[in-house]
Parts: structure tokens; sequence; C-alpha cells
């Protein structure tokens, strides 16, 4: 019927604050019914407020030193709420590990009466909500970085067009500078003649999708992902979308170009990092060979810092 009002889902308060994105509604259990508070309960006369267990969360944590994985972060307040009201409140958790990280919600509640669950509704959350993402991609996609964050907040949101079209858009503007990196990392990797010829001709084409086209060669297997060749995955994803398809498919394949570009970057960067370590061992032990083959003393304290400085 129609003028019902809309019957919220009902979860955990863990999964409330871990899965559910911004913009949700939803009723939370785990929540106690009696009164928390120190000493004894208040008279019957007033309502006893009800103290929202906020348990320990699993939350990705960026800190290099020690996380840069799912660590577990506990609450830093408490939110309570008596029955009939309703309340806005931000609520801060903070890593667990390292003790750095500070995960923050803007969230309201709306506890109607003492037999009803309370609802919670998840205006926002900083950082951004959603799995993280690589500071390797985004070195590779540096130049239009920020379209690729509105791609992201709107896949958050659920609007699939919107992020298929950022997404999209990103990779079309910056289909040179990804190839450029494919060349590199192919060439390192001894790859044939005939895919450097085609990833190179590639880069005149405007279209990423029809750049695609022309390359049949498979790519080296440090650069495959499950066994398949990232570009061909890519030209899958961003075929079509937009208008021949709905806007959950566009949401799917939106996730779908998300996730390839965010593991192609972690590929790319594996092949084509330096050790700086070595570099300057092997530089240092070269001067070393140039000071004794021209009948120098050599000097280890200046070839260490030469390497150093270099």
């Amino acid at each position: 019927m129609t003028g019902e009002p809309k019957t919220e889902k009902t979860v955990e308060i863990k999964e409330f604050f871990e899965k559910i994105p911004p913009g949700t509604s939803m009723r939370v259990s785990g929540v106690p019914r009696e009164y928390q508070g120190y000493g004894p309960p208040p008279p019957l006369m007033y309502a006893p407020p009800r103290v929202l267990k906020l348990p320990d969360i699993e939350l990705y944590c960026p800190t290099e030193t020690g996380c840069e994985g799912i660590r577990s972060f506990r609450a830093v307040n408490e939110f309570t709420l008596s029955p009939g009201e309703v309340k806005n409140a931000f609520i801060m958790y903070l890593c667990k590990n390292c003790e750095q990280t500070i995960k923050e919600y803007a969230i309201s509640g709306n506890f109607p009466d003492k037999e009803t669950l309370p609802t919670l509704y998840k205006y926002g959350e900083r950082p951004s909500f959603g799995p993280p993402l690589p500071s390797k991609l985004i070195e590779l996609i540096r130049p239009e970085w920020d379209y690729f964050l509105k791609g992201r907040r709107t896949e958050n949101q659920g609007l699939g067009i919107g992020a298929f079209a950022y997404y999209r858009r990103v990779i079309e503007g910056q289909k040179n500078r990804i190839l450029d990196e494919i060349i590199k990392a192919a060439e390192k990797l001894n790859a044939t003649p005939e895919l450097i010829k085609e990833l190179t001709y590639a880069k005149n084409e405007t279209q990423f999708t029809k750049a695609l086209e022309g390359v049949r060669s498979s790519l080296p297997d440090q650069l495959q992902i499950s066994g398949e060749n990232p570009l061909l995955l890519l030209h899958d994803a961003l075929s079509e979308g937009l208008h021949k398809e709905t806007d959950e498919e566009c949401l799917k394949k939106a996730g779908d170009i998300r996730v390839i570009m965010a593991e192609l970057a972690e590929r790319l960067s594996q092949v084509l990092k330096e050790d700086s370590e070595l570099k300057a061992v092997v530089s240092r032990l070269q001067r070393l060979r140039q000071q004794r083959a021209s009948g120098s003393k050599p000097n280890l304290a200046e070839s260490e810092n030469q390497s150093s400085g270099s």
C-alpha cells in the first residue's frame, strides 16, 4: 500500500558501522534494553536511557608503522538515547593497534519506545566509506585523481551511472599514461616486440576501448590478473554502459573498473619499483672500481657520501 512508512532492515550494530553506506537507515540490534547508568535505576516515571553498545569493529588502517591492513577499532565515545528521543551525534573510533588512525561517523538515532529497536541513520563517515584506494593507483592516475574520488563517492552512494561515467572519464583521460606504464613494465619483462608495437600504436587511438581492440598479444604473466589480461578486462567493463544498461548494472561495472585498476596499478608498481638500497650499493662499488682503475686510493667515506646523495 502506498503511504505506509518504509520498514528498515535490522542489522547488528557492528555491521551498521562496518558495512552500511552513508544515506542508509537501519534498525540496530545488540543494544541493551535496561538502564545502563551507574547507581540504582531512575524512578519508573522517567524513561531510562539506552546506551548503545558500541562494539569493536574491523576497519582498514593506513598507518605505515605496523598497520596497513584490517585492524580492530574501539569506540572513543558512547551514545545514549531515551525512549521517544531523536538525536544526532558524532561517533569516533580509534585503531587499537597504532592508536593513531581515527574513523568518524555522523549519525542520527531514533528510539521510538522501550519495546522497539532504535533506528540509526548514517549521514556520512570520514575517511569515506568503502575499501581503501591504494597509493599505487593514486600515482598511476594522479592528474585526474579528484575525478576518480568523485567516482568513488558516487559509487558509495549507489549511483551506478554516475560512478561509471566518472571512472570512464579518468581512464579515457589517462589512457596514454596508463599505456606508457604498461609499456615500461613490458619492456622490463622482455615482452615480445609485437606487444610493444601494439601498445605503442594503441596510444594513437582516442578512445580507450578502441585502443585496446588492436592489442592482441598477451601481456607478461606478472601483469596478468588471475590469468587474464587486465586490458581486456577493462575493455569488457567499459564497453556499453550508461545508455544501454541499468543503473544497477552500471554500478557493478563501476566496481569492476575500480578493482581492476587498483590491481593493475599494484602489479605495475611491483614490476617497475627499484630497490634504492641496491642502487646505492651498486653505485658505490662502481666508484670504488673507478678509483682503483685510476690508481688513486679508494675513499670509502667519499663513495658512501656520493651514493647517499645520488
